[in-house]
């Protein structure tokens, strides 16, 4: 066998390989980049053709009508927004069925309720028996779905696992107070009292940062007595205490102070 024809054998294999994956599997690059002398129904149907699949279906269809795509499927590429250009992605990446979905900020130049629809379709596959697996900066359209997790920083993974599995070295806890004159008092008043080492004042809330040798010494109860006792000292009203939840935002927030 002469290189060509090494070649060409190797090619033929790597098609193969392509073809055999095309039906079980759906891609959603960070910034798609689609032919744009194509229509969306074009592209579509050059996805499912690939796949050894009809041109029509009706699952796509479903798909297009729920992102909000059915009136402007027929139209070129070139004249979708970007978050048109979003929404065909997701189509295409969802248009065979997959049983594994890979996407890569699949809500990015989407508005909300765009990205909640987009978390809907991955809802209804997943109970079809789809696996996902997403990378987003937007965690919190994701909230409450991921069976794993992985947090990334700079390329290094700083922690995996089920996101109920993770212990907080800190808890975040929000004072509002009426104006940023009060809780500029307040916060210092915190901090000499030694309710919380770290606080900091964001507009007229005071931002308590608790470690977990803090809540050692005392609970949460306890600082919440504390920083309302401290409030009335001073003269200060004291509108809302906010333990901030356990979400994969809020563990990402915290790992990333670790590391830094």
């Amino acid at each position: 066998m002469d290189g060509s024809e090494y070649s060409s054998a190797r090619r033929g294999d790597w098609l193969a390989g392509v073809r055999s994956l095309a039906p079980s599997l759906g891609v959603l690059a960070e910034k798609p980049g689609f032919p744009l002398w194509y229509t969306g129904r074009e592209l579509l149907h050059s996805t499912l053709r690939a796949a050894g699949l009809p041109a029509k279906s009706e699952w796509v269809e479903c798909v297009l009508d729920e992102l909000g795509l059915t009136s402007s499927i027929d139209r070129r590429i070139r004249e979708y927004s970007s978050g048109m250009m979003q929404k065909l992605g997701v189509a295409v990446s969802l248009a065979v069925e997959p049983r594994l979905v890979l996407w890569d900020e699949p809500t990015a130049n989407l508005d909300a309720a765009s990205r909640r629809i987009v978390v809907e379709l991955m809802d209804k596959m997943r109970k079809k028996g789809t696996t996902f697996i997403v990378a987003s900066h937007i965690p919190v359209d994701f909230e409450g779905k991921a069976d794993w997790v992985g947090l990334l920083e700079l390329g290094r993974v700083v922690w995996s696992g089920r996101p109920e599995a993770f212990q907080s070295p800190s808890t975040r806890v929000y004072v509002t107070c009426t104006n940023t004159h009060d809780s500029r008092e307040l916060g210092s008043l915190i901090l000499r009292m030694g309710l919380s080492t770290e606080v900091s004042v964001e507009g007229n809330r005071v931002l308590l940062m608790l470690g977990v040798d803090s809540l050692l010494d005392q609970s949460l109860e306890g600082v919440k007595e504390g920083v309302l006792e401290a409030a009335r000292g001073l003269g200060v009203e004291v509108v809302d205490f906010m333990i901030a939840p356990n979400t994969i935002s809020e563990l990402y927030y915290n790992l990333l102070r670790i590391n830094r």
